[in-house]
């Protein structure tokens, strides 16, 4: 499951990214205005590395080097089995 919410503090969330990135607007669907992201993602893998339950906080940037959009990881946290 994802849910993305607009971000308000635009200094604190820029802060998250690694060097070289920048926060970006993006829409979720072809309907929606553009706006800056944070996205929580939450589920349940069983893979032939791990399993387990994991959420993570995404937000949208882009890398000032390539123009190529990504969701960075900024913060996870996992409750893997292994």
């Amino acid at each position: 499951m994802f849910l993305a919410h607009e971000i308000r503090d635009e200094l604190v969330a820029s802060r998250l990214l690694p060097p070289g990135y920048r926060l970006v607007p993006s829409a979720m669907f072809a309907d929606d205005e553009p706006r800056r992201c944070a996205i929580l993602g939450a589920f349940k893998v069983h893979a032939s590395v791990f399993w387990g339950a994991q959420v993570e906080l995404y937000l949208i940037a882009e890398d000032l080097w390539t123009g190529t959009l990504a969701w960075v990881i900024c913060d996870y946290e996992s409750a893997r089995q292994q």
